[in-house]
C-alpha cells in the first residue's frame, strides 16, 4: 500500500477560510507522505509472502504478473514518498489523484483471489485474512484522506466478497459476509480516525496560535525593556502606562502619575526640542506632532539644544498598546555628515582622476601632433630664404613650444610625466631661482623668505620641482594686484619630510572657490590670463613626486599653499639624461639606427632628420617588423630609437626583445607620455616629445659614444 507525496493535496474540508484549508491539506499530506515509506514495504512483504504461500497451485504466470505488479507499485510509492521539491497546493486535482491512486492500489491486492484456484481451505483462509489486515491497516494510515482510505478497502474486499458468494458453499458465504461487514467497520473507523485527525490538527493550530502570540509579546517587551531606547508605553486611549529610566534622563518628566494622559506627561518635560525633521517649531506644534505621532507607526527627527538628535517612533505591540520610543542619533548625525564630506572628497578625486587619465591620453597624442610639426617646420627652416618665410617658420616652432609647454602641464596633472628624481637641496634650488621671482613680481609686491638652515635634502626633479615654485609664485603675484608680501618657507617634518610654503597677503578664495582650486581649466583669471593649469599641473607634479599639496585660504585672509617632500637618504641619484661623453665621437654615417613608431607622420618626420644629421635609418611602424628586421641584419643595427606607447607592443618590451636579439644595443626612448615603462628598463635618455634636431643629434650622439670602459651608452655592463 502507497501514495506518491508529490501528489497535491486533497481538497479541503467544507466551510474552511482559504488559509486553513490549504493548511489542513498540507498538514495531511505531511502526516501521509510520513507513513507511505511504512505502507510501500508492508505492501512488498506481504505480496512476497502471499506470492510464496501460493506458489504451489497457482499458475505461474499470473503469479508472477501479480507479484510483479505489487512489487513496482510499492517501488513506485517508495520514490514519491521523499521530500516535495516544493510546497504542496492542495488542488482538487491532486484530491481525485489520490482517491484513483489508492483505489487502484487495494484492487490490485484484492485481484490476489483470481490466483487461489485450487489451493486448500487453509491458503484460501490466509488469503483471506491478509487481505482484511491490510484493508485495517489502511483504514487508519489513510485515515487523512479519508475516501482514499474508502476505495483502498472497497477495491481489497469487494474482489474476494464476490469470490466467496461465487464459491456458493456456506462457509465462503460466511467468508463473504465477514469481509462485507469488515468492508463497513473499516470504512466508518476510517471516518472516526479522520475526525480525530482534524481535532488534533486544529487543537496543534490553536496552541500554535497561543504560542506564538505569547512569543511575540515576550519579545516586544523584552525589546524595550531591556534595549537602551528611552520609551513610554500608552493604552488605546494615548494614557500614560509606564515609562522607563532612560525616558526620565532624556525628557526628565514632572511628577505625572500614571494613567495620565500622554499630553499632559510632554508638557511637563524639561527639554524640548526646537526643529521637528529639520524644521523650527513651537512649543504647541511639537505637542500637537508627538500626540499624533503617538496614534501613527511613524517617527520624526527632534533636533535639541546642544546638537542632539533623536530619532521618534510609534509601535503597536500585540496587545494593541502604543510604545513610543526615542533613540539618541547624534552620533549618527554626525557620521553622516562626515560620511557626506568624505563622499565629496571621493567625488573630487574621482572626477580628478579621470580627467588626469584624459589628459594624459590627449598630451600623449597632442605631443606627437607637436612633434611631427616642429620637426616639419625644423626642416623647412633650412629651405626657406626670404625673411617672411623665415619668420613664420619661427612663428610655427614658438607655437609648437607653446604647446609643449601646455602639454607638459597636463601631463603633469595626470601624473603621466617622465620624471628624474635625484636628491637635492630645496634651499638652494629656490635661493638660486630669487633673482628670477623677483623679476616675474611687480614692484609693489614684496618677497620674504625663512629658509631653515639645517633642511634635510628631497628627492625630487630639480626641472618639475622649479615649475611647481614657479606657478605658485605666479598664483601668488595675481591674487595680488594691489601688492603685497609674497612669504616663501622651508622647514623639515618629522618623521621624514620637507615643507616648502608659499604663502600670499592677497584676496583669499571662497570655500567654493578653493574646492576646485586644482581642477584642471578651472580658473577665476581674466580669459586670455592663465589656462588653469598651474595648481593641477603643481598637485600632479607633487603627487607624482610621492608628497602633498594642501590650500589654506579664505576670503580676505589671503592664500597659503603647502607643499610636503619626501626625505632623501642623502645619497644622489645618476640622472637618466647623461652628457655627452669627452673623447672622439662617432662618425654618424658609421651608425645605423633603427626608429620605431606607430604614428606614421612622427615616424616619417624623425627618420628624415636623422638621415639630415648623416645617420643610416631603418624605419619601422610595428614593433614586430622591427624585431624582424633586428632578426634579419643582425649586429648592423647601432642604436634602436622606440616610441614607448603603442598599440602592438610598448616600448619597453620591444627594448627587452631586442635585447635578447642584439645584447649590446644602445636604446634611447622617445615619449608623448610614459606611463612608468621605462622605469625600471636601463637607458641613457628618453627625449620628450615634442624634441628639437638638436635634442635628437645630442640623445643619439649620446647613447652612442663609448664610455671610459669601452661599452657603448644604454648597453648594459652584464650584457
Amino acid at each position: 500500500m502507497g501514495y506518491p507525496s508529490a501528489v497535491s493535496c486533497p481538497a479541503p474540508s467544507e466551510g474552511l477560510p482559504g488559509g486553513v484549508e490549504r493548511e489542513l491539506n498540507i498538514a495531511k499530506l505531511s502526516l501521509f507522505a510520513r507513513r507511505a515509506l511504512v505502507n510501500a514495504a508492508t505492501t512488498a512483504a506481504n505480496a512476497l509472502l502471499l506470492s510464496a504461500l501460493l506458489y504451489p497451485t497457482a499458475p505461474r504466470l499470473g503469479l508472477g504478473l501479480w507479484v510483479a505488479l505489487q512489487l513496482s507499485g510499492a517501488a513506485w510509492f517508495s520514490y514519491r514518498s521523499r521530500k516535495p521539491r516544493r510546497p504542496p497546493r492542495g488542488s482538487e486535482r491532486g484530491l481525485r489523484r489520490a482517491i484513483v491512486f489508492c483505489t487502484l492500489a487495494g484492487g490490485a491486492l484484492g485481484s490476489v483471489v483470481l490466483l487461489i484456484e485450487g489451493s486448500n481451505e487453509v491458503t484460501r483462509l490466509l488469503v483471506f485474512v491478509t487481505l482484511a489486515a491490510m484493508a485495517s491497516a489502511a483504514s487508519t494510515t489513510l485515515a487523512a484522506i479519508p475516501r482514499a482510505a474508502q476505495g483502498y478497502i472497497a477495491g481489497a474486499l469487494l474482489l474476494p466478497t464476490l469470490f466467496w458468494l461465487y464459491q456458493g458453499q456456506l462457509e465462503y458465504v460466511v467468508l463473504a459476509l465477514l469481509s462485507v461487514s469488515m468492508t463497513v467497520f473499516l470504512v466508518f473507523n476510517a471516518r472516526v480516525t479522520n475526525e480525530a485527525f482534524l481535532e488534533g490538527f486544529a487543537r496543534a493550530r490553536q496552541m500554535e496560535a497561543l504560542s506564538a502570540r505569547f512569543q511575540a509579546e515576550q519579545a516586544e517587551w523584552l525589546d524595550l525593556s531591556q534595549g537602551s531606547e528611552a520609551f513610554a508605553l500608552l493604552d488605546a486611549d494615548s494614557h500614560v502606562l509606564l515609562w522607563n529610566h532612560r525616558f526620565e534622563q532624556v525628557m526628565l518628566p514632572g511628577a505625572v502619575e500614571r494613567g495620565a494622559p500622554y499630553r499632559e506627561l510632554l508638557a511637563c518635560c524639561a527639554i524640548q526640542p526646537s526643529t521637528v525633521d529639520g524644521k523650527p517649531v513651537t512649543t504647541s506644534e511639537w505637542l500637537e506632532l508627538r500626540c499624533t505621532l503617538a496614534t501613527r507607526e511613524t517617527e520624526q527627527l527632534e533636533g535639541y539644544p546642544g546638537e542632539l538628535f533623536y530619532r521618534v517612533s510609534a509601535r503597536t505591540l500585540p496587545s494593541g498598546r502604543q510604545a513610543v520610543l526615542a533613540v539618541n542619533v547624534s552620533a549618527l548625525k554626525r557620521a553622516e555628515g562626515a560620511l557626506h564630506e568624505r563622499e565629496l572628497a571621493l567625488l573630487r578625486a574621482q572626477r580628478q582622476e579621470s580627467i588626469g587619465v584624459i589628459a594624459g591620453g590627449v598630451a600623449h597624442d597632442f605631443n606627437n601632433l607637436l612633434t611631427a610639426v616642429g620637426g616639419a617646420a625644423e626642416m623647412l627652416s633650412a629651405e626657406v630664404r626670404s625673411p617672411e618665410a623665415v619668420s613664420l617658420v619661427q612663428d610655427i616652432l614658438t607655437s609648437v613650444e607653446r604647446g609643449s609647454r601646455l602639454a607638459r602641464q597636463l601631463l603633469a596633472y595626470g601624473r603621466k610625466q617622465t620624471l628624474k628624481p635625484r636628491s637635492l637641496d630645496l634651499n638652494e634650488l629656490l635661493s638660486g631661482r630669487l633673482p628670477l621671482f623677483r623679476r616675474l613680481l611687480p614692484t609693489t609686491i614684496q618677497i620674504e623668505t625663512k629658509f631653515e638652515p639645517d633642511l634635510w635634502p628631497i628627492l625630487a626633479d630639480p626641472e618639475q620641482l622649479e615649475q611647481v615654485a614657479m606657478n605658485l609664485v605666479l598664483n601668488a603675484r595675481d591674487a595680488m594686484p594691489r601688492g603685497g608680501v609674497l612669504h616663501l618657507h622651508t622647514k623639515n617634518l618629522a618623521p621624514a619630510s620637507v615643507e616648502f610654503r608659499v604663502e600670499d597677503t592677497g584676496m583669499g578664495m571662497s570655500q567654493e572657490t578653493a574646492e576646485r582650486a586644482f581642477e584642471p581649466f578651472f580658473s577665476t583669471k581674466h580669459e586670455n590670463r592663465g589656462s588653469g593649469l598651474g595648481l593641477s599641473a603643481v598637485q600632479g607634479i607633487v603627487r607624482q613626486s610621492g608628497g602633498t599639496v594642501r590650500l589654506e585660504t579664505g576670503v580676505g585672509r589671503g592664500t597659503r599653499i603647502i607643499v610636503e617632500l619626501p626625505r632623501s637618504d642623502g645619497s644622489t641619484r645618476p640622472s637618466t639624461v647623461p652628457q655627452a661623453q669627452e673623447g672622439p665621437e662617432r662618425n654618424p654615417s658609421a651608425a645605423h639606427l633603427l626608429v620605431v613608431d606607430d604614428e606614421v607622420l612622427v615616424l616619417e618626420v624623425t627618420t628624415r632628420l636623422l638621415r639630415r644629421l648623416g645617420y643610416t635609418v631603418s624605419a619601422a611602424s610595428r614593433p614586430s617588423d622591427a624585431l624582424e628586421l633586428l632578426t634579419r641584419e643582425g649586429n648592423k643595427v647601432s642604436l634602436l630609437l622606440t616610441d614607448v606607447v603603442m598599440a602592438d607592443m610598448n616600448g619597453a618590451d620591444l627594448a627587452a626583445a631586442a635585447r635578447r636579439v642584439q645584447p649590446d644595443l644602445p636604446v634611447v626612448f622617445m615619449s608623448g607620455y610614459d606611463p612608468g615603462l621605462v622605469a625600471q628598463f636601463e637607458t641613457h635618455d628618453v627625449l620628450q616629445k615634442p624634441f628639437s634636431r638638436e635634442q635628437l643629434g645630442r640623445a643619439i650622439q649620446a647613447a652612442l659614444s663609448p664610455d671610459p670602459a669601452g661599452v657603448p651608452n644604454g648597453a648594459t655592463s652584464r650584457s
